[in-house]
Protein backbone atom coordinates (compact mmCIF):
# COMPACT_ATOMS: atom_id res chain seq x y z
CA UNK A 1 0.00 0.00 0.00
CA UNK A 2 1.33 3.65 -0.84
CA UNK A 3 2.56 5.61 2.17
CA UNK A 4 1.80 2.36 4.31
CA UNK A 5 5.03 3.75 6.13
CA UNK A 6 3.82 7.09 7.37
CA UNK A 7 2.80 7.02 11.19
CA UNK A 8 -0.14 8.45 11.78
CA UNK A 9 -2.05 10.96 9.05
CA UNK A 10 -4.56 8.42 8.34
CA UNK A 11 -6.81 11.08 7.38
CA UNK A 12 -4.11 13.02 4.97
CA UNK A 13 -3.37 9.45 3.05
CA UNK A 14 -5.95 8.64 0.80
CA UNK A 15 -5.81 12.30 -0.89
CA UNK A 16 -2.24 11.31 -1.19
CA UNK A 17 -2.65 8.22 -3.07
CA UNK A 18 -4.96 9.99 -5.23
CA UNK A 19 -2.75 12.15 -6.11
CA UNK A 20 -3.20 14.70 -9.20
CA UNK A 21 -0.48 16.45 -10.80
CA UNK A 22 0.42 19.91 -9.73
CA UNK A 23 1.48 21.96 -6.82
CA UNK A 24 0.44 20.95 -3.00
CA UNK A 25 -0.06 22.78 -0.07
CA UNK A 26 0.79 21.23 3.25
CA UNK A 27 -0.35 23.44 5.92
CA UNK A 28 -1.14 22.60 10.20
CA UNK A 29 0.57 21.99 13.64
CA UNK A 30 3.90 20.60 13.55
CA UNK A 31 3.32 16.90 13.24
CA UNK A 32 5.65 15.67 10.45
CA UNK A 33 4.29 17.48 7.58
CA UNK A 34 7.69 17.76 5.85
CA UNK A 35 8.32 14.11 6.22
CA UNK A 36 4.97 13.41 4.63
CA UNK A 37 6.19 16.01 1.98
CA UNK A 38 9.31 14.05 1.42
CA UNK A 39 7.33 11.01 0.91
CA UNK A 40 4.98 11.91 -1.67
CA UNK A 41 7.81 13.72 -3.86
CA UNK A 42 9.67 10.44 -4.03
CA UNK A 43 6.17 8.97 -4.84
CA UNK A 44 6.25 11.58 -7.73
CA UNK A 45 9.47 11.04 -8.49
CA UNK A 46 9.52 7.01 -8.60
CA UNK A 47 10.06 5.20 -11.86
CA UNK A 48 8.89 1.79 -10.57
CA UNK A 49 6.05 0.80 -8.95
CA UNK A 50 4.74 3.64 -6.76
CA UNK A 51 4.33 1.36 -3.81
CA UNK A 52 6.37 1.17 -0.61
CA UNK A 53 9.64 -0.78 -0.84
CA UNK A 54 9.97 0.10 -4.27
CA UNK A 55 13.74 -0.71 -5.90
CA UNK A 56 13.54 1.56 -8.76
CA UNK A 57 16.90 3.51 -9.31
CA UNK A 58 14.77 6.62 -8.29
CA UNK A 59 13.49 5.37 -5.50
CA UNK A 60 17.17 3.96 -4.12
CA UNK A 61 18.80 7.43 -4.64
CA UNK A 62 16.41 9.47 -3.14
CA UNK A 63 17.41 9.32 0.18
CA UNK A 64 21.15 9.62 -0.72
CA UNK A 65 20.68 13.11 -3.06
CA UNK A 66 18.70 12.55 -5.72
CA UNK A 67 19.22 14.99 -8.44
CA UNK A 68 15.31 15.91 -9.34
CA UNK A 69 14.74 16.36 -6.12
CA UNK A 70 15.04 19.82 -4.38
CA UNK A 71 14.23 20.79 -0.79
CA UNK A 72 14.93 24.83 0.22
CA UNK A 73 13.70 26.85 3.49
CA UNK A 74 14.61 24.49 6.12
CA UNK A 75 16.82 26.47 7.69
CA UNK A 76 15.68 30.52 8.29
CA UNK A 77 13.95 33.00 6.01
CA UNK A 78 13.39 31.89 2.12
CA UNK A 79 15.26 35.01 0.21
CA UNK A 80 15.76 35.64 -3.34
CA UNK A 81 19.18 33.56 -3.40
CA UNK A 82 16.92 30.51 -2.55
CA UNK A 83 14.97 31.56 -5.56
CA UNK A 84 17.86 31.76 -8.04
CA UNK A 85 18.68 28.08 -6.70
CA UNK A 86 15.18 27.10 -7.19
CA UNK A 87 15.25 28.70 -10.55
CA UNK A 88 18.59 27.10 -11.74
CA UNK A 89 17.17 23.95 -10.65
CA UNK A 90 13.69 23.58 -12.05
CA UNK A 91 15.71 25.22 -15.60
CA UNK A 92 17.89 21.84 -16.22
CA UNK A 93 16.23 18.36 -17.73
CA UNK A 94 15.44 16.17 -15.14
CA UNK A 95 18.26 13.42 -14.54
CA UNK A 96 16.83 10.20 -13.11
CA UNK A 97 12.83 9.92 -13.39
CA UNK A 98 10.56 11.91 -16.15
CA UNK A 99 9.97 15.04 -13.79
CA UNK A 100 11.32 16.79 -10.73
CA UNK A 101 9.96 17.41 -7.21
CA UNK A 102 10.51 20.47 -5.04
CA UNK A 103 9.23 21.02 -1.31
CA UNK A 104 9.56 24.44 0.24
CA UNK A 105 9.15 24.03 3.90
CA UNK A 106 7.77 27.68 6.25
CA UNK A 107 7.01 29.08 3.20
CA UNK A 108 5.40 31.65 5.38
CA UNK A 109 8.45 33.03 5.93
CA UNK A 110 9.47 34.43 2.48
CA UNK A 111 10.32 37.55 1.31
CA UNK A 112 8.35 39.29 -0.48
CA UNK A 113 10.24 39.85 -3.29
CA UNK A 114 11.16 36.24 -3.37
CA UNK A 115 7.52 35.42 -3.01
CA UNK A 116 6.47 37.38 -5.94
CA UNK A 117 8.95 35.10 -8.13
CA UNK A 118 8.06 32.20 -6.72
CA UNK A 119 4.68 32.73 -8.06
CA UNK A 120 5.56 33.41 -11.46
CA UNK A 121 7.84 29.60 -10.99
CA UNK A 122 4.57 27.98 -9.56
CA UNK A 123 2.34 29.56 -12.52
CA UNK A 124 4.68 28.03 -15.52
CA UNK A 125 6.26 24.93 -14.03
CA UNK A 126 5.15 21.71 -14.55
CA UNK A 127 7.01 19.99 -12.10
CA UNK A 128 5.53 19.11 -8.91
CA UNK A 129 6.24 21.66 -5.76
CA UNK A 130 4.98 20.42 -2.36
CA UNK A 131 4.66 24.00 0.01
CA UNK A 132 4.71 23.34 3.62
CA UNK A 133 3.99 25.73 6.63
CA UNK A 134 2.61 26.03 9.95
CA UNK A 135 0.42 29.07 9.53
CA UNK A 136 -1.44 29.07 6.35
CA UNK A 137 -2.91 32.65 7.12
CA UNK A 138 0.57 33.99 6.31
CA UNK A 139 0.64 32.31 2.56
CA UNK A 140 0.26 34.85 0.58
CA UNK A 141 -3.37 34.16 -1.39
CA UNK A 142 -1.69 34.04 -4.78
CA UNK A 143 0.38 31.41 -3.62
CA UNK A 144 -2.29 29.46 -1.56
CA UNK A 145 -4.46 29.62 -4.94
CA UNK A 146 -2.15 27.95 -6.96
CA UNK A 147 -1.74 24.85 -4.73
CA UNK A 148 -4.06 21.67 -4.10
CA UNK A 149 -4.37 22.86 -0.29
CA UNK A 150 -3.87 19.33 2.38
CA UNK A 151 -4.80 19.69 5.89
CA UNK A 152 -2.91 18.05 8.67
CA UNK A 153 -3.97 17.33 12.24
CA UNK A 154 -1.60 17.21 15.42
CA UNK A 155 -0.64 14.04 15.93
CA UNK A 156 -1.52 12.31 19.22
CA UNK A 157 1.12 11.45 21.88
CA UNK A 158 1.62 7.72 20.82
CA UNK A 159 2.12 8.60 17.08
CA UNK A 160 4.48 11.11 17.90
CA UNK A 161 6.33 9.13 20.43
CA UNK A 162 6.38 6.49 17.40
CA UNK A 163 7.29 9.58 14.60
CA UNK A 164 10.84 9.94 16.75
CA UNK A 165 11.46 6.71 17.81
CA UNK A 166 10.79 4.68 14.47
CA UNK A 167 11.46 6.97 11.59
CA UNK A 168 13.83 9.90 13.38
CA UNK A 169 15.88 7.26 15.19
CA UNK A 170 15.88 8.80 18.80
CA UNK A 171 15.76 5.97 21.46
CA UNK A 172 12.86 5.23 23.03
CA UNK A 173 13.30 7.59 26.15
CA UNK A 174 14.15 10.19 24.32
CA UNK A 175 11.38 9.99 22.03
CA UNK A 176 8.45 9.79 24.89
CA UNK A 177 9.57 12.80 26.45
CA UNK A 178 9.79 14.98 23.02
CA UNK A 179 6.31 12.78 22.10
CA UNK A 180 4.79 13.91 25.41
CA UNK A 181 6.52 17.81 25.18
CA UNK A 182 4.90 18.03 21.56
CA UNK A 183 1.34 16.83 22.21
CA UNK A 184 -1.29 19.51 22.55
CA UNK A 185 1.11 22.73 22.44
CA UNK A 186 2.79 24.31 19.61
CA UNK A 187 6.27 23.26 20.48
CA UNK A 188 8.15 22.18 17.50
CA UNK A 189 9.88 18.48 18.75
CA UNK A 190 10.94 17.46 15.17
CA UNK A 191 12.68 21.05 14.46
CA UNK A 192 14.05 21.21 17.99
CA UNK A 193 14.36 18.00 19.08
CA UNK A 194 18.28 18.88 19.45
CA UNK A 195 17.84 21.66 21.73
CA UNK A 196 14.99 19.86 24.14
CA UNK A 197 17.26 16.77 24.52
CA UNK A 198 20.47 18.28 25.41
CA UNK A 199 18.22 20.23 28.03
CA UNK A 200 16.49 16.15 28.95
CA UNK A 201 19.48 15.70 31.55
CA UNK A 202 20.43 18.82 32.80
CA UNK A 203 16.14 19.77 34.00
CA UNK A 204 17.26 16.29 36.27
CA UNK A 205 20.31 17.88 37.68
CA UNK A 206 18.54 21.22 38.14
CA UNK A 207 15.91 19.31 40.40
CA UNK A 208 18.41 17.59 42.36
CA UNK A 209 20.21 20.78 43.08
CA UNK A 210 17.07 21.94 44.34
CA UNK A 211 16.33 19.47 46.37
CA UNK A 212 19.42 19.74 47.83
CA UNK A 213 18.51 23.29 48.76
CA UNK A 214 22.03 24.53 47.52
CA UNK A 215 20.41 27.81 46.48
CA UNK A 216 23.75 29.34 45.10
CA UNK A 217 24.49 26.49 42.80
CA UNK A 218 20.99 26.59 41.72
CA UNK A 219 21.16 30.10 41.03
CA UNK A 220 24.65 29.64 39.62
CA UNK A 221 23.32 26.62 37.17
CA UNK A 222 20.86 29.30 35.53
CA UNK A 223 23.50 31.87 35.08
CA UNK A 224 25.01 29.48 32.77
CA UNK A 225 22.64 28.53 30.20
CA UNK A 226 22.51 30.36 27.11
CA UNK A 227 19.78 33.13 26.95
CA UNK A 228 18.62 31.50 23.51
CA UNK A 229 17.91 28.65 25.39
CA UNK A 230 16.70 29.24 28.67
CA UNK A 231 13.24 28.47 26.83
CA UNK A 232 13.84 24.95 26.09
CA UNK A 233 15.04 24.57 29.37
CA UNK A 234 12.08 25.98 31.00
CA UNK A 235 10.07 23.60 29.27
CA UNK A 236 12.22 20.29 30.14
CA UNK A 237 11.83 21.75 34.07
CA UNK A 238 8.02 21.76 33.76
CA UNK A 239 8.09 18.67 32.55
CA UNK A 240 10.29 16.75 34.97
CA UNK A 241 8.40 18.71 37.85
CA UNK A 242 4.72 17.66 36.39
CA UNK A 243 6.55 14.14 36.57
CA UNK A 244 7.45 14.48 40.29
CA UNK A 245 3.73 15.38 41.16
CA UNK A 246 2.75 12.06 39.40
CA UNK A 247 5.30 10.18 40.73
CA UNK A 248 4.58 11.37 44.32
CA UNK A 249 0.53 10.24 43.84
CA UNK A 250 1.78 7.04 42.96
CA UNK A 251 1.14 7.07 39.47
CA UNK A 252 2.90 5.68 36.93
CA UNK A 253 2.48 7.45 33.59
CA UNK A 254 5.77 9.39 34.14
CA UNK A 255 7.45 11.05 31.00
CA UNK A 256 11.04 10.40 32.92
CA UNK A 257 10.41 6.48 32.73
CA UNK A 258 14.17 6.04 32.54
CA UNK A 259 14.67 8.28 35.63
CA UNK A 260 12.96 7.10 37.95
CA UNK A 261 15.20 6.55 40.63
CA UNK A 262 16.30 10.09 40.72
CA UNK A 263 12.71 11.59 40.83
CA UNK A 264 12.77 9.34 43.90
CA UNK A 265 15.23 10.44 45.74
CA UNK A 266 14.33 13.97 44.85
CA UNK A 267 10.59 12.96 45.69
CA UNK A 268 11.19 12.96 49.91
CA UNK A 269 11.92 16.66 49.62
CA UNK A 270 9.90 18.30 47.63
CA UNK A 271 5.85 18.84 48.76
CA UNK A 272 3.13 19.33 46.41
CA UNK A 273 2.43 22.54 47.18
CA UNK A 274 6.24 24.20 46.65
CA UNK A 275 6.11 21.64 42.86
CA UNK A 276 2.69 23.60 41.75
CA UNK A 277 3.63 27.23 42.83
CA UNK A 278 6.96 26.24 40.82
CA UNK A 279 5.35 25.24 37.74
CA UNK A 280 2.77 27.94 38.04
CA UNK A 281 5.29 30.33 37.75
CA UNK A 282 7.61 28.80 34.98
CA UNK A 283 4.23 28.96 33.25
CA UNK A 284 3.67 32.33 33.94
CA UNK A 285 7.54 33.28 32.48
CA UNK A 286 6.54 31.25 29.34
CA UNK A 287 3.38 33.23 28.84
CA UNK A 288 5.79 36.79 29.02
CA UNK A 289 8.33 35.18 26.52
CA UNK A 290 6.74 36.97 23.75
CA UNK A 291 7.77 40.09 25.62
CA UNK A 292 11.31 39.72 25.29
CA UNK A 293 11.80 39.12 28.96
CA UNK A 294 15.27 38.77 30.54
CA UNK A 295 14.41 34.38 30.85
CA UNK A 296 17.26 33.85 32.95
CA UNK A 297 16.21 36.90 35.97
CA UNK A 298 12.99 36.20 35.78
CA UNK A 299 13.89 32.01 36.53
CA UNK A 300 16.09 33.61 39.15
CA UNK A 301 13.63 35.74 40.38
CA UNK A 302 10.52 33.20 40.61
CA UNK A 303 13.16 30.87 42.19
CA UNK A 304 14.17 33.58 45.36
CA UNK A 305 9.96 34.20 45.67
CA UNK A 306 9.62 30.39 46.26
CA UNK A 307 12.26 29.28 47.49
CA UNK A 308 11.08 29.48 51.43
CA UNK A 309 8.19 27.36 50.30
CA UNK A 310 10.84 24.83 49.00
CA UNK A 311 12.57 25.04 51.94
Amino acid sequence: MKFSNIIGHEDIKPSLEKYMEGHYLFYGPPCGKRSVAFELAKYVLCQGTKEDGCLCKSCFVFNQGHADFLCIGRSGKILIDDINILIDFVSRAPLFSKTKAIVIDNVDVISIEAANRLLKILEESFYTFILVTANINLVLSTIKSRCIKVKFNALNQEMTTNVLWKKLGYDLPQARVLGWLGTGSSVNVFSNAGQYLKYRDASVEFVSLLAARDFLSVLDYVAKIEQDDLPFFLDMLILILTDLLLFKNSLEAVVYSDRREDLQKALEKFNDKAVLLLINNLMQIKRHLKLNINVGTALKTSLMKIWPVLK
